[in-house]
């Protein structure tokens, strides 16, 4: 036989075996993005710590333990709730964006904020998205709203925002100027 043949076929064999690795952390990447489990949400009251339980937030559903329901990460001390509250919230669809979709919650007694539910990221560390998101906070600008806190776990990436009652970006930079109102 000749050696270049052999060559051939294992390189051939190689490429086949890369694409089939690449297919599958594609397709398992994407089932944990699009959040596939589905389920419903169960009262916090019935849940012992350490068990896992499957909460739904937005169009899919998560793998949490309670400790982890329990981790928003706040930048200022005044606005103050627990993810129990924020998973009771009532939302609203709001949009799509190329990193993800966002929700209004309305909280029980509480403010009415914007959940953006990351998606379709690389697997960030903690330590990575933690940089990120407070590079974020860091940001001040008349046309930004604050970064009130965010969650982070191996499954769900999650930013909260204030809600600006008065319309968004969007149409404020395209709309018509005269029937333009205030953001605050």
């Amino acid at each position: 036989m000749n050696i270049s043949f052999i060559i051939n076929v294992v390189l051939l064999l190689a490429i086949i075996l890369l694409l089939l690795l690449y297919y599958n952390t594609y397709t398992r990447l994407n089932k944990i993005v699009k959040g596939q489990i589905h389920t419903v949400i169960e009262k916090e009251d019935d849940v012992e710590i350490g068990v896992e339980k499957k909460i739904e937030i937005g169009e899919g559903t998560v793998i949490m333990t309670v400790e982890q329901r329990k981790g928003l990460i706040f930048f200022n001390d005044n606005q103050k709730f627990q993810m129990g509250e924020l998973l009771r919230a009532s939302a609203e669809p709001l949009g799509h964006g190329i990193l993800g979709n966002s929700y209004k919650a309305m909280l029980n007694g509480g403010p009415t904020i914007v959940v953006k539910r990351l998606r379709d990221l690389k697997p960030f560390t903690k330590e990575e998205f933690e940089k990120i998101v407070n590079a974020i906070a860091d940001m001040k600008h008349p046309n930004l709203l604050p970064l009130l806190a965010y969650y982070h776990s191996r499954d769900e990436k999650l930013m909260l925002y204030s809600f600006a009652g008065n319309g968004n970006l969007f149409s404020r930079l395209h709309g018509d100027l005269h029937q333009l109102a205030p953001f605050f």
